[in-house]
């Protein structure tokens, strides 16, 4: 009953791997959910005859997992569903047992199964900071709401990726030539900001890389266009005029 068990727990830890990162092959961390799958369920197969080991296997599952996914309130909601199977199993096991070991064993499973009704509420808590904007994912759809600043409750399966929306800096070093075809080295620096409008757009179109992928390019595009516009001399001379054309 219990190697029936092990393998259901990580079972189930191969299936919320690949819900939450909806591909079944994950390697830009070392690890993919098959080969998680496989390490669970030979664990529940080599480990699970007895209750100590089941659980120790299980907790190492769950690190396994953590160290994939960084969302607490995702691993908080898979250890209940984890935790939960243990109590329930508990439960049932203590029916075949004698007087002496029954309430023991029945004891166990109702906190197990109390434990996990708490992680579960818990993973329905969704935090927003103050200066951010909370986008709503749930099963990697964006929804149609955002959170602002402060405590929220929504489902536990539900995502909220934080965008900031203060002023931020990037200071970038850049290569680039004069009109002479003198290699410059400039060093700027950009103060920027998300509205809050916008955030939501931002993330479904861009996500949460959109310096990288849309606001470096352009910049380092623009100093690079005024910059060949000068001949080397002409550009310590007229650093305020081509500060303002990028």
């Amino acid at each position: 009953q219990l190697k029936v068990l092990g393998i259901t727990i990580f079972a189930v830890f191969c299936i919320m791997q690949i819900v939450v990162k909806r591909e079944i092959f994950y390697t830009n961390k070392g690890y993919s959910a098959l080969w998680l799958a496989l390490l669970y369920i030979l664990g529940g197969i080599s480990f699970g005859a007895t209750l100590g080991g089941l659980i120790a296997n299980a907790g190492i599952g769950y690190l396994l997992l953590f160290k994939q996914n960084k969302n607490l309130k995702e691993n908080l909601l898979i250890l209940g569903i984890v935790i939960l199977l243990i109590g329930v199993v508990l439960i049932s096991m203590a029916k075949n047992k004698d007087d002496k070991d029954k309430g023991t064993i029945k004891l166990a499973g109702f906190i197990c199964v109390g434990v996990a009704v708490v992680f579960t509420i818990l993973s329905m808590v969704k935090t927003v900071p103050t200066g951010h904007t909370g986008v709503v994912v749930s099963f990697g759809k964006v929804k149609d709401y955002t959170y602002e600043a402060g405590v929220h409750f929504d489902a536990p399966w539900v995502q909220v990726v934080k965008m900031d929306n203060r002023t931020q800096k990037q200071t970038i070093n850049l290569m680039c030539f004069s009109s002479d075809i003198q290699e410059v080295s400039v060093i700027y620096t950009l103060n920027y900001q998300i509205n809050k409008e916008n955030a939501q757009t931002i993330y479904r179109t861009i996500g949460t890389d959109y310096f990288d992928l849309v606001v470096n390019p352009k910049i380092s595009e623009a100093v690079k266009d005024v910059f060949a516009k000068y001949n080397a001399e002409s550009l310590i001379e007229s650093r305020a005029t081509v500060s303002k054309q990028i």
